[in-house]
């Protein structure tokens, strides 16, 4: 369900998505998940959550790509480039 229209299911589909990924548009009037920054992926840059991470504990890459970063990077004290 990418969008909900029903004002009563807003606040009932954002509370309930495990992942705290529901949020409310206000200009368009409906509950939306989120889409993985499709629009920074196009333009070749991560998701924005992955370069605000703080913990630097999210990743955003092919899967063999990321564990070889994490092993070597064991070593270096980095987990993620730039």
């Amino acid at each position: 369900m990418d969008r909900v229209r029903k004002k009563d299911l807003r606040n009932t589909c954002i509370e309930a998505c495990p992942f705290g990924m529901m949020q409310f548009n206000t200009e368009k009037g409906v509950a939306e998940k989120c889409h993985l920054c499709y629009h920074r992926i196009d333009q070749g840059e991560r998701p924005a959550c992955v370069d605000k991470c703080i913990g630097r504990c999210m990743y955003f890459d092919e899967i063999d790509e990321i564990l070889t970063r994490l092993v070597d990077s064991r070593w270096k004290g980095d987990t993620r480039e730039g």
